[in-house]
């Protein structure tokens, strides 16, 4: 099984120090940690820009300790034959009519690396916040994914950062004293998980 996050998410847990409990969920699914490569570079561009609300946190120092040990990164290199599938479904999640700005690349990169995986065999679990992202996703499921690779999109599941609040066992917070106290926590980085 693979356990792949976007951007935002994964830099909220490493900001609030509490980066063990994605480690730790991983480990209870039995899943390889993953993000992809324009992901690492996505993360990278936030702790350069000095005005970001993650500048300052434990984020960046950790995000170095983390990727490629505990979390892997998933090459981007089109030139592969993996890459070549990635560049196809590229094709059907961006689609020049969209418009999609280079805000979205990172969300769709990891929807590219979840539909080649699964295509492949794999079970897929995304970490993704943004219900707009996951309500498009489900739309290229249904209408391309599983239309050329019957049942490759059942192996592809969303999970929001509640969903994974709402399973996270006490010993694997670092920091929060309960899920309260880690939403909180996870909040002062994104207060769009307040409500919920």
């Amino acid at each position: 099984m693979k356990y792949i996050i976007d951007t935002a998410p994964l830099l909220n847990f490493l900001a609030a120090g509490e980066q063990n409990i994605l480690i730790q969920y991983a480990k209870y699914r039995r899943a390889d940690l993953c993000v992809p490569q324009m992901v690492d570079l996505e993360v990278h561009g936030h702790f350069d820009y000095p005005l970001n609300r993650f500048k300052g946190t434990p984020a960046e120092g950790t995000w170095g300790k983390v990727a490629g040990t505990h979390i892997k990164i998933l090459p981007d290199d089109f030139d592969t034959a993996y890459g070549q599938s990635l560049m196809i479904e590229l094709r059907f999640i961006r689609p020049p009519s969209a418009n999609h700005t280079k805000k979205d690349l990172g969300e769709d990169m990891v929807m590219a690396h979840a539909a080649v995986l699964a295509v492949q065999g794999h079970e897929v679990e995304i970490l993704l916040d943004e219900r707009k992202a996951v309500e498009r996703f489900t739309h290229y499921i249904t209408v391309h994914l599983d239309r050329r690779f019957p049942g490759a999109g059942s192996r592809i599941t969303f999970l929001t950062t509640h969903d994974l609040v709402a399973v996270c066992q006490p010993e694997w917070m670092s920091k929060a004293r309960d899920r309260d106290a880690l939403i909180k926590s996870l909040a002062r980085f994104d207060d769009g998980l307040v409500a919920g």
